[in-house]
């Protein structure tokens, strides 16, 4: 028997090819006879002018599985890494506003809820015994005078009152005390100083027995019926990201449970690093289940909208050039060059290069560009 001459079309897969070779191309292999009849007549095989010609043997072999371009309702969904943190403005400060000494201390362990107007510590202050007798001196004056008749030494008088007692409000003294001041006319040694909010001690800077000077921090208190997740969302992925949009929070240690809040501000740096920018999302905590520091899945979803898809397998991505291969009539592939849009789970969104309803390559196409690269270095060749 003759042997006959082996021709490999560029593409086929390796295992077909090896085999072909192994068998030494003693038959005639289906799909092969154009070939051969053009070698035997001594002229190269001639590629369509339009993409490439590839018999259904040899696309079984490569794989070649079709999709179509279709229009779809799509939703836009990113993923991301959230962090919880604290609500920076449901954050309160306790400090005084005068020196002092801590005498009796009842909030004494960091973690512990607080009420607003809770007591947290009585004080001993000079400033605030003197600031004391001299209300209660203008207030027993006032109460003698009015009674006399004599309207300017009444109304010197009430102003002394009222300055003494604008003095300890500037000080955050409750004003039960001055109350309690004008009923005991006692003054009060130590005076008790309360919450200015409602949340958790993150902070205790205080002990008793310890002398405070003004502006001192004692206590940092964290409201947590809100917290903030702050999550880094990559650069190519802001244009989808805007203030007000709707998230999904979930967390491990809470299987089965979905969070919803809104996007509240994205940072306007980014992490040169990581190539990432910062997204706030404000988020209701019923329970105060969530905890600063855990770590959270976000997801971001835009609205949905009907956009021209492939499936992302279909496009071929060499970072500089992005293609898909439209199926032609007659076995022939053509490479379409594309413009690419929004990229979703399974799709990408095509804003030019194919037409809806055309006929695509979903697998194989990596060897069809392989193959339609060939052809055409060897057309250049030939010039």
């Amino acid at each position: 028997m003759t042997r006959g001459r082996c021709v490999l079309g560029a593409g086929v897969l390796f295992a077909g090819a090896l085999a072909a070779a192994l068998a030494g191309c003693d038959s005639e292999q289906p799909g092969t006879a154009a070939v051969d009849e053009a070698a035997a007549g001594g002229h190269e095989m001639e590629q369509p002018l339009s993409g490439i010609a590839v018999d259904p043997r040899r696309q079984q072999l490569i794989g070649v599985t079709y999709g179509v371009v279709e229009r779809r309702d799509m939703e836009q969904r990113i993923r991301a890494v959230g962090v919880v943190e604290y609500d920076e403005s449901q954050l309160t400060d306790v400090s005084l506003k005068f020196d002092g000494w801590i005498e009796t201390l009842y909030v004494n362990e960091t973690g512990l809820l607080v009420q607003r107007g809770q007591e947290l510590f009585e004080l001993y202050s000079p400033d605030l015994v003197s600031t004391q007798q001299e209300y209660l001196t203008a207030f027993d004056h006032f109460e003698r005078l009015k009674e006399s008749g004599n309207l300017e030494a009444v109304e010197a008088t009430r102003r002394l009152v009222d300055a003494s007692a604008q003095r300890l409000e500037y000080w955050d003294i409750d004003p039960r005390h001055v109350r309690d001041l004008e009923a005991s006319r006692t003054v009060l040694r130590a005076l008790p100083v309360h919450s200015p909010a409602t949340g958790y001690v993150i902070e205790k800077n205080v002990v008793e027995g310890t002398y405070m000077k003004a502006g001192h921090l004692l206590y940092r208190v964290a409201n947590l019926d809100v917290v903030w997740v702050l999550a880094d969302i990559y650069e190519y992925e802001l244009p989808m990201v805007s203030v007000g949009q709707q998230v999904e929070v979930s967390l491990a240690y809470l299987p089965g449970e979905t969070f919803r809040g809104t996007v509240a501000y994205i940072y306007p740096y980014l992490e040169a690093s990581e190539r990432t920018v910062k997204v706030r999302v404000q988020l209701p905590n019923p329970g105060h289940r969530l905890k600063q520091g855990m770590y959270a899945d976000v997801v971001l979803a835009e609205e949905r909208k009907a956009v021209r898809v492939v499936p992302r397998a279909a496009v071929l991505d060499s970072g500089t050039r992005q293609v898909v291969f439209a199926a032609l009539d007659d076995g022939r592939f053509e490479p379409r060059p594309v413009t690419l849009g929004a990229r979703f789970d399974d799709y990408h969104e095509i804003l030019s290069g194919v037409e809806e309803g055309e006929r695509i390559v979903t697998s194989g196409n990596f060897l069809l560009d392989s193959e339609s690269q060939l052809a055409s270095g060897m057309k250049q060749m030939e010039h």
